[in-house]
């Protein structure tokens, strides 16, 4: 009867550690959050970069979106997976200042997450009818309008919401009356 050491034992456990933890990277599918909407831009960008990651990668990539709260349920769904490369998130940058718009989210917003890269840039338009009074944002800015300008935006603390309040704020800092209202 032969006799193993614990030591013979031991070794083996990590040697056979070892072996898997060098295993090669993606040995299965991997998923891309993002919060926004099916169809949008952010959702075309992460179809898109699943697409080029499976033939990069040769396994396929599902892109999920969880949509609501400013890409903070989506965020909130990455912080709580498995730290192992399969779970990615695609988000606006934005979704950084959600501890600032809410009392709790359940996770770190800028500490609970490792960038891996920019993926595109988003320009932002602000557009009015053909006759409207301004034809420039800089005249926009320093309308007196009798009742408030107002916009729409894809939701509370969104890049458009709070680029927005910052128009706003300006107007109100330049001291002109009539305010930038919300729908």
């Amino acid at each position: 009867m032969t006799l193993v050491s614990r030591r013979t034992v031991i070794a083996g456990l990590c040697a056979s550690t070892a072996t898997r933890a060098q295993a090669a990277w993606p040995e299965r599918s991997i998923t891309i959050l993002h919060g926004l909407a099916p169809g949008g831009g952010v959702d075309t960008t992460a179809r898109i970069l699943a697409e080029q990651l499976a033939a990069r990668l040769g396994q396929p990539c599902i892109v999920e979106s969880r949509t609501g709260a400013a890409s903070t349920l989506a965020a909130a769904q990455l912080a709580r997976s498995a730290p192992d490369g399969y779970t990615l998130g695609l988000f606006p940058s934005t979704y950084a200042a959600a501890i600032a718009m809410r009392r709790s989210i359940g996770f770190k917003p800028i500490d609970d997450f490792a960038m891996i890269g920019l993926v595109n840039e988003f320009p932002y338009v602000i557009a009015t009818h053909r006759d409207h009074a301004a034809s420039s944002l800089s005249q926009l800015l320093k309308l007196r309008p009798p009742a408030p300008l107002l916009y729409g935006t894809p939701g509370q603390g969104t890049a458009q919401h709070l680029l927005m309040v910052q128009l706003g704020l300006k107007r109100v800092l330049d001291g002109l009356s009539g305010c930038v209202q919300g729908c």
